[in-house]
This record gives C-alpha cells, structure tokens and sequence, in this order.
C-alpha cells in the first residue's frame, strides 16, 4: 500500500526517472517531508518489489536521430465506475 510520500516519489520519477535520491529528497522536501535518501531508495526498492513500478522508459527526439524511428504504444484503459458521472456533460 503506498503512502503520500510513495505517491509523491512516483510523480517525480515520471517526470524524470534519471533523478537520483538526492533530487528526489530535495522534491520532497518542498513538500514538507524530511526523509532521508537511504529511505527514498529504500521505498523505490519496495515500490519496484511489489510491482507499483515496473520499469523505467526514455523519450526519443526522432529528428536526432539519422535513421527512421517507427514506435508501436500499447494503451490498456480500466473503466472506472465513476467514468459516467466524469464524462457528461
């Protein structure tokens, strides 16, 4: 089960999955929590453990690049059941 920090340790690494514990801590701490980096680590392990995250991906600028990128995504959606009342209108 996560916690507001786990929450929170999730968003930062989706924005940049590079940052290591130290930048995480500084994010955090803007946020009023002061844990240290061996816990942030230690939760991203625990995180990754019980399958909360699965992996880690980079975006590609394919005008970089001399040859022709072709990207497949795969999107799986849940339907919620409150997906009614958020979409009328």
């Amino acid at each position: 089960m996560t916690d507001e920090i786990d929450e929170l340790i999730i968003s930062t690494l989706s924005k940049d999955s590079r940052q290591g514990a130290a930048e995480i801590w500084d994010f955090l701490r803007g946020f009023g929590h002061d844990i240290t980096q061996e816990e942030i680590e230690s939760r991203i392990s625990k995180l990754t453990e019980e399958g909360v995250i699965t992996g880690y991906s980079i975006t590609i600028n394919p005008k970089k690049l001399p040859q022709r990128i072709i990207r497949t995504t795969l999107i799986t959606f849940k339907v919620s059941q409150s997906l009614k009342k958020r979409t009328e209108v």
